[in-house]
């Protein structure tokens, strides 16, 4: 399908390659260069399809309705009746699990140091601290160590949260089928 689609595009996409460049030759490598990142990605695609294909149903449905559709935290809750705690514990189980399955990584080792600063005050950079509307920028300084010890207390909160979740989900499918039954 996507031979068809480039033999058939050609013309169009290396017109479009020459607004951008202003040379014919130019503009076909950029076609050349596109088609072959396009074939290779879609090789990596279907990779990745079977390491979605690996993760639960919910971590799959948060992973992709977080990355792919670029639905909210708060959109993506609603739509699968969770809490944003719980969508936020399986994107991110689901995307380590995608890179270790990828052998990707990502920027979550990188330390980042960070200062805390009274409301008005200077940061390290020269801004003011005080954000519109009076709030300040408040950061907090915490050891790799804290990090991750609030992640692992913020995923068990999170899972608390989603048993209650799943439990009040029971209940009202429960009440349904009384209603139902009584009807």
């Amino acid at each position: 399908m996507l031979e068809r689609v480039a033999q058939e595009r050609y013309p169009r996409l290396v017109a479009h390659g020459m607004v951008l460049t202003g040379s014919q030759a130019e503009a076909e490598d950029l076609v050349q260069d596109a088609l072959v990142a396009t074939f290779v990605g879609r090789a990596r695609f279907a990779t990745v399809e079977q390491a979605l294909a690996s993760q639960s149903p919910r971590e799959r449905a948060c992973v992709v309705l977080r990355h792919m559709e670029d639905l909210s935290v708060r959109e993506t809750a609603q739509l699968l009746r969770l809490s944003e705690g719980a969508v936020k514990r399986y994107v991110s189980d689901g995307v380590a699990s995608l890179n270790a399955a990828l052998g990707t990584a990502t920027d979550d080792d990188e330390v980042v140091p960070v200062h805390r600063v009274s409301a008005g005050g200077a940061r390290p950079d020269g801004r003011g601290g005080a954000r519109a509307g009076g709030r300040a920028d408040v950061h907090l300084d915490g050891s790799a160590s804290d990090r991750a010890d609030d992640r692992a207390d913020d995923r068990a909160s999170d899972r608390a949260d989603d048993q209650a979740d799943d439990r009040a989900d029971d209940r009202a499918s429960d009440r349904a089928k009384e209603v139902r039954r009584d009807a």
